[in-house]
């Protein structure tokens, strides 16, 4: 194990990275959809303790969190050999 990117992209975590991608590509799908994600019972609950400002800051951090690993993983997994 060189580096971390060695050991992420052995074939060995293919369907890890495969798992990540696809809850990743959920998460962008249920932004997308005219559903509120604030009125979920765990954001609900976690907003009523926090502020709702907070954990709008918090899906957002979110989706781009998800983004990215779309963005980084997708193409690995589409294009390896």
């Amino acid at each position: 194990m060189d580096n971390i990117l060695i050991s992420l992209l052995n074939p060995s975590n293919r369907y890890i990275l495969a798992a990540i991608v696809i809850l990743s590509s959920l998460r962008i799908l249920l932004e997308i959809t005219p559903l509120n994600l604030s009125n979920l019972p765990i954001s609900r609950a976690l907003s009523e303790k926090y502020g709702r400002a907070r954990m709008s800051r918090i899906h957002k951090v979110g989706l781009k969190i998800c983004i990215f690993q779309v963005i980084l993983w997708g193409p690995e997994l589409l294009f390896y050999s």
